[in-house]
């Protein structure tokens, strides 16, 4: 290094820098420790941004981005991947280069201990932010997925005479707690309580581990399982291994494919995002549409924005294809999912916006509420409300978003849930998984299923109910290792 440095003072003299050998031998060594010591401050600055991004991230999260890499950044809100290229990869390295350069002039035989220093922080940043100790003690747990798990495959369940269509909508992070006055001066969820009057909620939904993010909670209310990757070293291999997604898992549309029905796929977002195409396409669903095939099909580019469709001309589409689907004589599922609500700011469309009334993030979530809320008007403007029936969901509580401070005020959140219309409308005063919603909705459809289980989830329309104390406690320890999980993958 110390060739470079004369260098550039035979540069500042006018002198020609002659580049020899000698000059590649003594850069290389330099060259070598600035890369090992910008992937350090790269891993040290990771866990900050995605705290700041997103929120608390839990390390099995962590891996399942790892394994879905390639959706992670083909997918996802390029403003979000600018913002990670910029704060973890651009930034760090050139902190690093700074930082060895400064100690190379200074005290050259200090860059080891420079990078050392480096790694060190790194593997604590990662450790303490992501929770890893939580991630390794749970993998020497005991199997408590086998001993709860009810295989939907050999679960006999009888169909209704008349089979109700379904709409199925998950709601981007849409949780109860927006209706509270009290912390937004006004109630986001307005929109949806003429449709409660005739619908029933749960009363509390309980996130348990390895149903927090989009694609968890679609799998756990679809399949009755969490989503996790088999283990800490197959988490880039098992997307490789697998070119389905669960294989021999039975969810929601391979059970209502079965019985005729056709399945209909509505994402906002790319479906290469999380795999979620892939995961619809695997279990049941005919069509699937995502973020490229809207824009295939002459969606404008001005109601797309860096995440997915807007919500509002999801909903536009959602309302055409409902049409058609009315017209046939076939049953149908069709399934929604949306996106403006997604943090770490929310999505504006066209709409909406602070020119039609609608301002800030609170702005946003109503936005979204009042599109959901006018596919409702729809159906009961055209006297379907005997012919489907609906159920709404938040996929999971709202991560890092303008209003999280606020949210966090209330002690026991839950995600919104509807299930609309009901014969006895009102609220359930009970908890339920997310589990739960897999039996749930075919109960509420009309479907009889012998031992009111399926997966992990239980019937919760069924007298038995589903909280108890010690279930809890049991799905706490459902991302321990475990072989029956691992055959759900294809694994022998």
């Amino acid at each position: 290094m110390k060739a470079v440095f004369s260098g550039v003072g035979r540069m500042a003299r006018g002198q020609a820098w002659v580049i020899g050998p000698s000059w590649w031998q003594q850069c290389l060594p330099f060259l070598a420790v600035w890369l090992a010591c910008s992937a350090a401050f790269s891993a040290c600055m990771v866990p900050r941004w995605a705290a700041k991004q997103f929120g608390h991230v839990e390390f099995d999260q962590v891996l399942f981005t790892l394994w879905d890499s390639h959706g992670a950044w083909v997918g996802a809100d390029q403003r979000t991947v600018r913002a990670f290229v910029r704060v973890c990869l651009v930034n760090p390295s050139l902190l690093a280069f700074l930082t060895l350069l400064g100690v190379t002039w200074w005290r050259p035989r200090l860059r080891r201990h420079v990078l050392v220093l480096a790694w060190l922080l790194a593997a604590i940043s990662v450790v303490r932010d992501f929770d890893v100790p939580k991630y390794l003690v749970a993998q020497f747990g005991s199997d408590q997925f086998a001993s709860e798990y009810v295989d939907p495959a050999t679960v006999v369940i009888h169909a209704p005479q008349v089979k109700p269509n379904l709409l199925l909508i998950y709601v981007e992070s849409l949780e109860k707690t927006y209706g509270n006055k009290d912390i937004f001066g006004a109630d986001l969820l307005a929109t949806l309580r003429p449709f409660e009057v005739n619908g029933f909620q749960f009363a509390q939904i309980k996130q348990t581990p390895g149903t927090g993010w989009t694609i968890a909670g679609v799998i756990s209310s679809q399949c009755g399982i969490p989503l996790k990757i088999l283990g800490l070293w197959d988490a880039n291999s098992q997307d490789r291994a697998f070119p389905s997604f669960l294989p021999n898992a039975t969810c929601l549309g391979d059970v209502l494919a079965s019985n005729g029905y056709l399945n209909v796929f509505l994402n906002g977002p790319d479906l290469q995002f999380s795999g979620m195409g892939k995961f619809m396409q695997s279990h049941g669903y005919h069509e699937v549409l995502g973020k490229q095939e809207w824009l295939a099909r002459g969606v404008s580019p001005d109601d797309v924005h860096d995440w997915g469709v807007a919500d509002d001309q999801l909903l536009r589409q959602a309302q055409h294809k409902l049409d058609d689907l009315m017209q046939q004589s076939q049953p149908f599922n069709l399934t929604l999912l949306t996106i403006d609500t997604h943090g770490p700011d929310g999505f504006e469309n066209r709409s909406c916006g602070p020119s039609h009334g609608f301002n800030g993030f609170g702005g946003v979530v109503r936005c979204s509420v009042t599109a959901v809320s006018r596919l409702l008007q729809h159906i009961e403007d055209r006297g379907w409300q005997s012919r489907i029936k609906v159920v709404i969901l938040g996929d999971h509580l709202a991560m890092k978003n303008p209003v999280a401070a606020q949210l966090a005020k209330v002690s026991e959140r839950s995600p919104y849930n509807l299930f609309y219309p009901a014969d006895r409308p009102g609220q359930i005063n009970q908890r339920m998984a997310y589990f739960d919603f897999y039996p749930t909705i075919l109960s509420f459809m009309g479907f009889q299923l012998e031992g009111e289980k399926l997966g992990l989830g239980r019937n919760a329309l069924h007298p038995s109910g589903v909280d108890e104390p010690q279930r809890w406690e049991k799905l706490e320890g459902m991302l321990h290792p475990s072989t029956r999980y691992a055959k759900l993958w294809g694994e022998q």
